[in-house]
């Protein structure tokens, strides 16, 4: 019996990875600048910050699974899934630190700048101050483009490898007896 070509997932994991990317630069951005230009840095926007800063890093596995499985129709191993999550996460990572470092900066826009203020005034609005915090985080930051990019990219690839497993056994669920 010969094997069964199946369709290639990278089309979908590229397509979603670019998707989140974008998406992501773009909600960080404005999510940034809001808390910087209301001064209310508070507890309230850190956990709509972490809260939104998961799900885009984990949610471009799993929806990557999600519509290669739907597009074939067969069930998908883990370790397929956890392919697919690693190439989506990989894709998401290098997009959205190319427009964190790259695209933003053609707008005016200094996004390691912008974080900063709003560390800033979030350790000022819960009442840690340090007078040499300014000072050590600004030179702590300085010529880090390239390992934020790098950093940026393992960390998205290797969540998105859980979530693709994860994505791979959930969405393959209805397909598994349907198997040859």
């Amino acid at each position: 019996m010969e094997p069964i070509e199946q369709k290639s997932f990278v089309n979908t994991a590229v397509i979603i990875g670019v998707i989140f990317g974008v998406t992501y630069s773009i909600v960080n951005v404005i999510s940034l600048t809001i808390g910087v230009n209301s001064g209310a840095v508070g507890v309230g926007s850190i956990l709509f910050f972490c809260f939104m800063c998961c799900a885009f890093a984990i949610l471009p596995g799993l929806l990557a699974n999600r519509f290669y499985i739907h597009e074939i129709k067969t069930a998908v191993e883990i370790g397929k899934g956890a392919l697919i999550g690693l190439t989506a996460g990989l894709i998401f990572g290098v997009v959205f630190g190319f427009f964190d470092n790259v695209v933003w900066r053609l707008f005016g826009v200094d996004t390691e700048a912008l974080t900063l203020e709003y560390m800033l005034l979030m350790f000022e609005n819960l009442n840690i101050d340090d007078p040499n915090m300014r000072d050590e985080m600004m030179s702590s930051t300085s010529g880090s483009r390239t390992f934020s990019l790098f950093l940026n990219v393992l960390v998205a690839g290797l969540l998105n490898v859980l979530s693709g497993m994860a994505g791979a056994a959930i969405f393959s669920k209805p397909y598994e007896d349907k198997e040859i």
